[in-house]
Parts: C-alpha cells; sequence; structure tokens
C-alpha cells in the first residue's frame, strides 16, 4: 500500500504551554527538549504504511485536535482511543521523529545501530512516555531470535532495552505494548459512551437520575431492557453511567450487548451478580474437529490464568478472570509455549485420542457392527478370535462411545504412501515448479515438465541420469507445489484464498449501534441514460452509503461525473439530508477521492474518523457495501431498459439490434428514484438474513437500547452546505484589490477586496454547482465572490469550465507549435465564455444533475441575490459549532500575519469543544490499563 500523508494542523497555543510546563516540571534535557518541540513542529517523521494487511485510519483526536494517521486498528487505534480519553494525558502524536539505536552484544559493546520510529510521543501529567504497540507473535519472534534486544517480565510485561536505553538518556520513560494486552472491551465501552462526554451533550435531569438510582438500589442487580420496559431512556442510562451514578465493569461488562447488559447499584452488587451467574454456567463443550486446546481448559500466559472458550483451528477465544474475552491466534500461544512463556493444561499434541469428526460413515458403521457382534457374543458375521481380540480392545473403555472407537478400523490407512521417486529426484520436481511453473510467464505444466526432464538428463544419481517420474505424477504435485501468488500476483492469490471469516469479538468493524460505521463505495452503474429531450447521455456512477451495523442505506448519489471528493462531501450532503446526523466513522477504499485534502479537512472538522481497506482485500472490511452494490445491480439495473449488462462480457458480438446505448430511455432523475426505493423502500423493509429481521425494525430497537442521541444533530443548511463544498485546487489564493481572486480561469471580485492589500491570501471555496460565484472567507466571515464578466456562466459548472479549459490549454499549446504567433489563441482569448466553447452534451448532464440535486435541496450553498452580493454566513446554534471552528484567513485585515497560512485553526474548536467535563471521570478503568 502506497504511503499516506497526514494533514494535521498546528497544536493549539494553549496545550504548547501544558507540554512546556511538563518538560519543566520534570527537568527534561536540552535534548528531549528539541525532540519533543521536533515532534511538534515537523508532524509524523514518516508516511503511514499500511504493511503487512494493517487497516490505515485517520483518527480524530477530540484532547488535541489533530487528524492521526494510524497504522494498527488493534494496536495504534486502541491505544489512542485510551489516550484521548485519559484525563492524564496532556496531548499525544504519532510517529516521532526517528533515533538511531544502539544494539549492544552479550559482551555489552555496540554490535550495530539501526533507525527506530516509534508509534506515539505521550505527555503525561507526571513525565513524557514514549510508546510502541507490536503483534504479540511478532513480539516472540523477536524474542527468539535476540534476547539481547527484548526481553519479558513474568507478569507479562515487554521491554525493548535499545530503545528504553535511548530515550532514558532524553529524560523519556519507554513502553512496549503488546496488542494482546490492550483491554478492547474498555476500548469499545470507550467509544460507546464518549459521545455523551461532549460539551454540548446534555446533562442528565436529577429527578431522572434520582429515579433510576431507586430503581437499581431496591433489587441490586438490573437488565437494561428491565429499565427501559419501566419508561427510562437509554441515553439516561448512559449517562448515568458515565457520571458512576449506577455501575458497571468497564473492562468486563459490554455496553453494546443490550441483551445481556446489566446495571448494578455498586461494585459490590456487581460482584455477587456475576458468582450468581458463574454458579449456573454450566462447563463449556468441546467442539469437533478443533485442535490443540480445548474448550473449558485453562493456560497461563502473562501471569494470568485464563480459560478457553471457543477454540478454533487459527484463534483461540479465552477470558481472564471473568473479564472480556480475548482473542489469540493459535500460531502465538505454540511459539509462546515453545519459550516456555506459557503453561496450559489443554495444550495436546498433535497425536491424540480418535473423535468421531475424524472417521467416516461408514468406518463408525463397520465399528458399530463389530461392538454389536460382541456385545450378543453373535459369531455368526465374526469369529470367535475376532471377539477375543476386540474384547482386547474394548477392555480399558469406560463407555459405549469409547468402545466404539476403539473398534474403528484403519482402512483409509491402508497402502503404501511413500513416494517411489527419490529424495533428488524430488529435488528436481521443486526445482522445476520453482524455476519454470511459478513465474510470471504462466508456462503450463506440460512446458514444465519438459523443462524438468532436462534437469533429470543433466542430474547425475548413482552414476546415471536421473529417471523422471511419469506426467501424471508430476501433474498430481501442481497443487501442492504451484504458486498462483507467484504465478498471476497478489490479487489473484487473494482471490483463491479459502474464506475465513474471523468473528471480531475485539473490535468490531461494523459498529456496534446505529450511525456509527458507514461504508462508502462507487461503482459504474450499467444503464445508459438519456435527457428528458433525448440526448443520450451514457453512464452515470453510483455512490452508496451503508450503515454498518443495521445493513441500512444511508445515502445515494447518482452523477455523471466520475468519482471525486466533490461526490464524497455530496454523499454526506445527502446523509444529513436523510438522518439530520453524521457517521462517527466512514469505511472507504483506497480510492485518491477519499485521501483529498478537502474531505479530511471536512471529517476533521465534524470529528468524523477515516478507515481505510486494505488494498486488493475487498472480503476484509468491505464485503457489505460491494454486497449492497452487487444487489442493486442485480435487482434494479438489470430490469430496466437499457442496461448494459450485455456489454461486459464481449462488446465485439453486440449488434445494432441489441445495442443497449440505442434502446436507452430512462433519465437520470428517473433512475434516481427507482434506485432510491429500492433502497430506502423495498430493501430497508425486507427481512435481512443476517439480523432476522428488516434493517428498518431493527435499527428502531437499536436506537431504543443504544441512545438515539439527539444532540448529535446535524442541520442541512447553509453552514453544513459550505463546509462541504470543495477548496479551488489551491485552498488559499492572494488577492488583487482591483480584479478579486483567480479561481480556474476567471476572476472573481467582492466588494470588501478593495480594502486589503495586495498579496493578501484568503481561502478559497468554489460552489460545484454554479461556476459564475465561489466563496471567500474574508474579514472572519464568509462571503459570495462573483465572477467578473462571467454572463456566460451562470448557467455553467465547475466541471463544465474545467474541462472547457482544459481543452483550450490543449488546443493553445497545439496551434502555438503550429503557430509561434498564435493569432487562433489570441482571438479565442478575446472571445472567451462563449456557448460554442462548451460541450453541448456535457452541460445536458451537468443540467440533469443540477436540477435532481435542486429538488433535493443539497445543491448550492449560498446564492447571491445581485451581482455584488456580500452576503454572509452568520452562526446559526443548530449547526453543531461549525461556525466556532471555521478557519482564519492567512492574514488579518490590517496585513498582518496570521498564526499559519494554512488551516491553522480550522479545527481549533474541537479540542475545546469535547473537553467535557465529564472527561475527568469518563473511565477510571484506564488506572488499571497504566
Amino acid at each position: 500500500m502506497s504511503p499516506v500523508r497526514s494533514l494535521s494542523p498546528p497544536l493549539r497555543p494553549e496545550l504548547k504551554v501544558q507540554v512546556d510546563k511538563v518538560m519543566f516540571d520534570q527537568r527534561i534535557t536540552a535534548p528531549g527538549r528539541e525532540y519533543v518541540e521536533e515532534c511538534i513542529s515537523q508532524g509524523p517523521a514518516r508516511q503511514a504504511q499500511g504493511r503487512l494487511g494493517n487497516a490505515i485510519t485517520r483518527f480524530v483526536s477530540r484532547k488535541t485536535g489533530l487528524c492521526l494517521l494510524l497504522e494498527s486498528r488493534r494496536g495504534e487505534f486502541a491505544l489512542a482511543v485510551l489516550l484521548d480519553n485519559d484525563p492524564d494525558v496532556i496531548a499525544f502524536f504519532t510517529q516521532p521523529p526517528t533515533v538511531q539505536l544502539d544494539i549492544l552484544g552479550e559482551d555489552g559493546k555496540r554490535r550495530t545501530t539501526t533507525r527506530y520510529t516509534p508509534d506515539f510521543l505521550v505527555v503525561r501529567k507526571n513525565g513524557i512516555f514514549v510508546m510502541e504497540t507490536r503483534d504479540e507473535g511478532r513480539l516472540l519472534d523477536a524474542l527468539a531470535n535476540d534476547s539481547s534486544q527484548f526481553a519479558r517480565s513474568e507478569v507479562g510485561e515487554w521491554r525493548f532495552l535499545p530503545a528504553e536505553s535511548r530515550f532514558s538518556k532524553l529524560g523519556f520513560g519507554y513502553k512496549l505494548i503488546a496488542n494482546s494486552s490492550l483491554p478492547a472491551r474498555l476500548v469499545e465501552n470507550t467509544r460507546f459512551l464518549e459521545d455523551y462526554a461532549r460539551v454540548h451533550a446534555p446533562a442528565l435531569d436529577p429527578l431522572v437520575c434520582a429515579a433510576l438510582k431507586d430503581a437499581v438500589a431496591a433489587q441490586g442487580s438490573v437488565a437494561l431492557h428491565e429499565l427501559l420496559g419501566r419508561g427510562f431512556k437509554a441515553d439516561d442510562i448512559y449517562r448515568a453511567i458515565l457520571a458512576h451514578e449506577v455501575h458497571i465493569d468497564w473492562g468486563a461488562d459490554r455496553l453494546a450487548n443490550s441483551a445481556e447488559l446489566v446495571i448494578h447499584a455498586d461494585a459490590t452488587r456487581r460482584t455477587v451478580h456475576q458468582l450468581l451467574m458463574e454458579a449456573r454456567r454450566g462447563p463449556a463443550l468441546e467442539l469437533p474437529g478443533t485442535i490443540w486446546l480445548k474448550a473449558d481448559s485453562t493456560f497461563e500466559f502473562g501471569g494470568h490464568k485464563f480459560t478457553v472458550l471457543i477454540p478454533g483451528e487459527t484463534f483461540v477465544l479465552a477470558c481472564r478472570d471473568g473479564a472480556a474475552p480475548q482473542r489469540f491466534d493459535v500460531s502465538t500461544l505454540l511459539k509462546a509455549q515453545a519459550q516456555g512463556l506459557l503453561k496450559a493444561d489443554g495444550l495436546r499434541p498433535k497425536v491424540e485420542a480418535d473423535k468421531i469428526a475424524s472417521h467416516s460413515k461408514e468406518s463408525l458403521e463397520r465399528a458399530a457392527a463389530r461392538l454389536r457382534s460382541v456385545r450378543s457374543n453373535d459369531t455368526t458375521e465374526f469369529s470367535a478370535r475376532s471377539h477375543s481380540r476386540y474384547r482386547k480392545l474394548i477392555a480399558s473403555a469406560t463407555s459405549n462411545l469409547d468402545a466404539l472407537l476403539a473398534l474403528v478400523d484403519r482402512q483409509n490407512q491402508r497402502g503404501n504412501r511413500t513416494p517411489r521417486f527419490s529424495e533428488a529426484n524430488g529435488e528436481l520436481i521443486e526445482q522445476a515448479y520453482r524455476e519454470f511453473y511459478n513465474t510470471p510467464d504462466c508456462r503450463t505444466v506440460m512446458g514444465t515438465y519438459a523443462k524438468y526432464q532436462e534437469l533429470c538428463a543433466n542430474t547425475l544419481e548413482f552414476g546415471e541420469p536421473v529417471r523422471p517420474v511419469a506426467y501424471t505424477t508430476f501433474c498430481r504435485m501442481e497443487d501442492d507445489l504451484g504458486s498462483t501468488l507467484e504465478r498471476r500476483g497478489r490479487r489473484a492469490a487473494y482471490q483463491a484464498r479459502p474464506i475465513r471469516p474471523e468473528p471480531e469479538f475485539e473490535f468490531p468493524v461494523n459498529g456496534v449501534r446505529p450511525h456509527e460505521v458507514c461504508f462508502i463505495d462507487h461503482t459504474i452503474a450499467n444503464l445508459a441514460t438519456v435527457s428528458p429531450e433525448g440526448v443520450k447521455l451514457g453512464k452515470p456512477t453510483l455512490t452508496i452509503g451503508v450503515d454498518g451495523h443495521t445493513a441500512k442505506s444511508r445515502a445515494l448519489i447518482l452523477s455523471y461525473d466520475p468519482p471525486s471528493s466533490q461526490t464524497v462531501l455530496m454523499v454526506l450532503r445527502d446523509y444529513v439530508r436523510r438522518h439530520n446526523r453524521l457517521p462517527k466513522s466512514i469505511v472507504v477504499d483506497n480510492g485518491k477521492e477519499f485521501h483529498s485534502d478537502t474531505l479530511i479537512k471536512f471529517c476533521a472538522l465534524y470529528g468524523v474518523n477515516i478507515h481505510y481497506r486494505t488494498p486488493g482485500q475487498p472480503r476484509e472490511r468491505g464485503s457489505m457495501i460491494e454486497r449492497l452494490l452487487g444487489a442493486t445491480e442485480t435487482e434494479v439495473l438489470s430490469e430496466m431498459t437499457g442496461n448494459t449488462r450485455l456489454m461486459i462480457k464481449d462488446t465485439r458480438l453486440v449488434t445494432k439490434a441489441v445495442d443497449p446505448f440505442r434502446r436507452a430511455e430512462w433519465t437520470l432523475v428517473a433512475a434516481y428514484y427507482a434506485i432510491e426505493n429500492y433502497l430506502f423502500d423495498v430493501r430497508a423493509n425486507r427481512v435481512h438474513p443476517a439480523i432476522g429481521r428488516t434493517p428498518n425494525d431493527y435499527e428502531a430497537q437499536r436506537l431504543a437500547e443504544t441512545g438515539a442521541r439527539d444532540f448529535l444533530a446535524v442541520q442541512l443548511d447553509e453552514n453544513f452546505l459550505l463546509m462541504t463544498s470543495p477548496h479551488a485546487k489551491r485552498p488559499y489564493h492572494k488577492v488583487d484589490p482591483q480584479r478579486g481572486v483567480w479561481v480556474n480561469g476567471p476572476w472573481y471580485r467582492h466588494p470588501d477586496m478593495q480594502k486589503l492589500g495586495k498579496g493578501h491570501r484568503l481561502e478559497v471555496r468554489i460552489e460545484p454547482w454554479n461556476a459564475s460565484v465561489v466563496y471567500v472567507y474574508l474579514n472572519q466571515r464568509w462571503v459570495t465572490a462573483v465572477g467578473v464578466n462571467s454572463r456566460w456562466l451562470t448557467e455553467r459548472t465547475q466541471r463544465e469550465v474545467e474541462i472547457m479549459l482544459r481543452e483550450q490549454q490543449r488546443l493553445s499549446k497545439l496551434r502555438a507549435q503550429q503557430d509561434r504567433l498564435t493569432e487562433d489563441r489570441q482571438a479565442f482569448r478575446a472571445n472567451r465564455w462563449r456557448p460554442e466553447h462548451f460541450d453541448a452534451r456535457l452541460n445536458v448532464q451537468q443540467l440533469e444533475m443540477k436540477t435532481l440535486y435542486d429538488n433535493l435541496g443539497i445543491s448550492e450553498a449560498m446564492r447571491p441575490s445581485t451581482p455584488d452580493d456580500a452576503r454572509t454566513l452568520e452562526a446559526d446554534g443548530g449547526a453543531t459549532a461549525v461556525i466556532t471552528a471555521m478557519p482564519v484567513p492567512a492574514k488579518d485585515a490590517s496585513g498582518g500575519d496570521a498564526a499559519s497560512p494554512e488551516t491553522a485553526n480550522e479545527l481549533e474548536a474541537i479540542g475545546d469543544g469535547q473537553a467535557a467535563s465529564g472527561r475527568s471521570n469518563l473511565f477510571a478503568g484506564l488506572q488499571n490499563f497504566r
């Protein structure tokens, strides 16, 4: 995966003062101060990379206002959530400056050096720490390879000795944390409740709080559903939990599991309730076909005792002392056992007693016949001698099942399965497959066999050439020696890999409540469209957003424009239009439109995290949106006249009589409402196989259980429309007092620009649906600047103008090469902005789109009534404090320099707006984690 760059604004001044105070109080040395200053001023030392299949996340820190790039969902993302909600943490930064580590040998002398970039630099009230998270399996491998660098204590704490030595010289502490030791349940509960810790979140009504406490205290422990049945709202219950008016175990109870959540009066009542539940719970049953670990067995690892809940072939789900289940890779446990770091009574050897699941139906029937014959002493089917042998086999059996398994024959193991060729011949076969078959040339097996015969002829064994094996034998080895990865690449190997879904017990990728995770993706709709006048407009692009938890469609955009940041922002506009909400996180692929500066700044401003899917692996986190796009294609578009499914396989076989583009009859507006009806009416009221009910019913239930959170509402007003208007190619433009600002061709002016000095830089946002205006942040307000001499642009969109300018530049360069005087180009410049300069078909496409989204109310943000309209955007109390978070221009009205030419203060209000009074007591369980 290609590196991803960070777009974080500078640290807020008040936080910088607190960081300086910590360095002064802790007597940090001068090199340590320089290290912290470089980390704050320079940003991440390296670009984020999704190596080893990791998923990159843009995490918006409410504590610092920074947009941090995290490289691991189970490691860095989980730790970032804990740090962001820890009241003792002042600030934290990702990828601090790279340092040089000295690798020492056993004699204490420097053996070599290496460059090292840690994950986090954390500034706490009691000091500065460098933190690193790694997978437990990788740490065990590193410990086995070089014990002089890595060490592990008896209580499970990992140490990286060279890093500890290096950062101690700077006055910092160093912590190496294994991903499996991070409290996953605490992270999930933190994410679940942090909305209620915001400043603008309403406080808990004292009367409701008193009634809730009395209801819980009367019984000691009350189920959440029982409280909801008594008329209490889920929002009030979660506010009471946050304020510690009622009790749950933050590290063990799962707030998202509403069906089993129990609210307690205090910690003592919770302990009593847990003991009662454990007494009622029977032993876990063993799953047939599992290997290595038995259910309900125990093992000690990292100083803790774990009980196995679910053993699988690749992972084991175990819990520690009644806490939340944790997921361990089997390979990790085996490595730990080999190194003496794990003690277990459940680890079984490879050779163990046979299980029913390992035998065929026929072999079990034969064993049952032997057992019946022995029990009845019937010698008609089996001889007396056979009975004697069978009785010896079942003599130690304690049950009929053990006796049956003891009498199972070994017919499936009959025959000589040893290879008929020598070891040297086997090496030649492997060499032939490795050097000739497993290459991008994709040679056939027959061609590889010919190369193998040449190798045999040129290799002597016992003084004679090696005799090659038969061609059929050579072909049978293809399954074991052939490699799809080396022949066709990683994407083909991913498609051929068996689907092995792994349960997300620790960090659910689909979210745990409505409006938490939204999956967004595009596809080219296989539908030829026309205008109402019959102009053929081609195939539109379909963009859909779907809720990960409820499987309910959230937003829909149908556009003739290729996917861009504008398309994604339009999806978010439609999301707010339908739900008056924004998702907490969006999951997208690695298209360039999802990495645009405009989208990143918008998501940072509204606190929306961006999770990037692993490239080339749609099954990992994209199965839900891919399935929805496929269902829309199959159930809607394929039933429309003029669908282009016929063109998918071989366009050369399509004749005029069946050409779908000649049969097109659907307009963009009609297709939009047909798809909308399917997504939001038909599919939303159809029973979903994964949840067993309709998405609408399931969402209503989950909103009642997890909280409606109405205080998170976002209004579709001018504030929101403006912030979803994309920037120009450059966010900041210089001002000419007489002509205004130059944006993508024409000049745009506002009367107040004349008061500014020449060279003043202003932030500019374009209006995608009207090329005659742009939005400029001028004198601490957003105003509409109108194009100069742009009467031909009034009904044009920005895309039309961009394409026209691109064509103009191409023709100008061509004519310049043909004629140095370029008289035609000069004539064109003198008569620019003429109707004939625009593409007529493109104009019809844009008008169709503009008509549709004008009717939906998600097109233009600010419409000027006169050419020199000085309309400004006033603050609105219901706009989720967007205005207070808007950026300031690079220079003030007097021409003085501002804090930064970039959007330095665009996110300034985020940290202030989220520093809720309830944050200090948000997660008391964090003390145990530290």
